[in-house]
């Protein structure tokens, strides 16, 4: 059985089947179709160039609405993503100590633990190696283990207000 693939998100006329590239093929496919036409007229019944003339405005006319669509469309995407970013983070502000098992998440690059009523960290935090980022403000900490020395790649760490 095959599989159906998602609609892709290139579309921005509605939906009317047409993509942003197959609309624009499609535009085009008729400007030629309209410009061998206008020639044919021009060569054959030595009809005035008033035909090929039309046939170039309405081209650009065409390409000016395709063009006004997609910036539209291009709009509406940063004013999605915009709305995206704004979405606010919820976080617990309630932890009062940390299990020891926090030594076993050695991949953790960023580690934020400010805001919450910690009074002591466990001495596994030494075993964090990839830790970069430690952030324990505005705690109720008054001391910090020893092993914080052995996080290796730790660039910044957080202590103020505890």
């Amino acid at each position: 059985m095959r599989e159906k693939h998602p609609k892709k998100d290139l579309h921005f006329l509605g939906n009317n089947g047409f993509s942003n590239i197959g609309f624009i093929m499609f535009i085009f496919f008729i400007f030629i179709i309209d410009l061998i036409y206008a020639l044919i007229l021009i060569i054959w019944f030595r009809e005035n160039r008033y035909y090929l003339y039309l046939s170039i405005g309405i081209f650009i006319m065409l390409g000016m609405v395709v063009f006004a669509r997609l910036n539209e469309h291009i709009v509406e995407k940063i004013r999605i993503n915009k709305k995206k970013k704004r979405k606010k983070k919820t976080r617990v502000k309630q932890l009062t100590a940390l299990p020891p098992e926090i030594g076993n998440m050695s991949n953790l690059k960023r580690f934020e633990l400010y805001e919450n009523q910690l009074t002591a960290i466990p001495l596994e935090i030494g075993k964090l190696s990839s830790l970069k980022e430690l952030d324990l403000r505005y705690n109720q900490l008054t001391a910090i283990p020893l092993e914080i020395g052995n996080l290796k790649n730790l660039k910044i760490l957080h202590l103020s207000n505890n």
